[in-house]
């Protein structure tokens, strides 16, 4: 009996997902995290002005079932010391979309849907900010029962009427989207409405930085073109492009371990060294080093084993192109040294044991 290739085929959706790491796959600064203004998974910053203060972790074994399948990880926003919001105070979740993704979403209705869980039921609210200037749209979204998952699903249309620069473009600040735990008064408006100031939530939202033990979590977030709700996908259908696509923003050498980069002596205080990417970086990168350099040292080395101290009296730079993967970083010694000899191909090396690691940070 003859049948067609497609009673086989399993049938993908094309990509809709403009958001990269919606299922929290990964999280290359590790966590949990309790700073504020601080990146916490891949493309997701924590922005924060607040008294109440809070822990943030990868909730990989809380999904909703549904999901069981497909994905594994929800971001968890727990509350660790209670105290109500004050009017110029504020909590949210956000993540920066870049303006290559973005503008094409102008003058088009966009689909927001999440999945979310809390202890606390009630009224939320999301927003959409403009990459330039001050154009938001704020709408709130009920979850109704405590502890149980439930899927958010709202329409916007985004404004092509506002200001030509309003919204970034090319690798520039496009949009960004949060996710509100707690707004004081200084910033409420009224929903479902493009409003240009300072405003990002509404007077009857739920603060949930008011207790300690709160939490809220979310996962499965996507943003598409269009008024219509599709079920969750990745931004890509492979994990791995995923990855390679939050690399674009922040890459992190592997920890511990002799992790090596290539370099030379381009002064004699100064070593630079190139490290190729998964991909190119969005912007020229800084370079972020294990925060205890000191107690655990890291050592750059040549060919005859002559060998200095990355300690905090050195300091780093880098720079990049947005059509080239590789990154080249300088190490310049800034304290009393007596200089590196001439015609030696250093590397450096990372200590292993310790968590030490570099990493490159393109984010906005």
């Amino acid at each position: 009996m003859n049948r067609s290739v497609s009673a086989f085929r399993k049938v993908e959706y094309p990509e809709r997902n403009v958001l990269i790491n919606g299922a929290f796959d990964f999280w290359q600064r590790g966590g949990p995290f309790t700073g504020t203004n601080i990146y916490t998974a891949d493309r997701w910053k924590n922005v924060y002005s607040h008294t109440a203060t809070h822990s943030i972790s990868n909730a990989s074994a809380d999904v909703p079932s549904e999901l069981a399948d497909q994905v594994y990880s929800s971001l968890k926003y727990t509350v660790t010391s209670g105290s109500a919001t004050g009017a110029a105070e504020f909590s949210l979740m956000g993540y920066p979309i870049e303006g290559y993704h973005f503008t094409a979403l102008m003058g088009k209705y966009v689909t927001i849907s999440f999945y979310a869980k809390t202890n606390l039921p009630g009224t939320y609210t999301c927003l959409l900010k403009s990459g330039v200037g001050n154009y938001r749209y704020t709408f709130e979204f009920e979850i109704s029962q405590a502890d149980t998952w439930e899927r958010i699903e709202k329409t916007v249309y985004i404004i092509n009427s506002a200001p030509s620069n309003t919204f970034g473009r090319a690798e520039n600040l496009g949009c960004c989207l949060y996710i509100n735990l707690g707004v004081g008064s200084n910033y409420h408006t009224t929903p479902d409405t493009w409003v240009d100031g300072s405003f990002f939530g509404t007077s009857g939202a739920n603060d949930l930085m008011a207790t300690t033990n709160n939490y809220f979590s979310f996962t499965g977030v996507m943003l598409t073109e269009g008024d219509k709700t599709y079920p969750f996908q990745r931004k890509n259908l492979s994990t791995g492009q995923e990855f390679i696509d939050c690399c674009r923003y922040y890459v992190k050498q592997l920890t511990g371990g002799n992790n090596v980069s290539v370099g030379w002596r381009l002064s004699p205080n100064q070593l630079r060294y190139v490290y190729k990417n998964y991909c190119p970086m969005r912007a020229v990168p800084s370079v972020e080093f294990h925060s205890t350099l000191d107690t655990y040292p890291n050592v750059f080395y040549g060919y005859n084993n002559a060998t200095v101290s990355a300690n905090s009296t050195f300091t780093y730079g880098a720079w990049a192109t947005k059509t080239d993967q590789y990154i080249y970083w300088t190490a310049t010694k800034t304290g009393a040294f007596s200089g590196l000899p001439a015609g030696i191909a250093y590397y450096s090396v990372y200590s292993g044991g310790q968590g030490a690691y570099i990493a490159f940070n393109a984010e906005f």
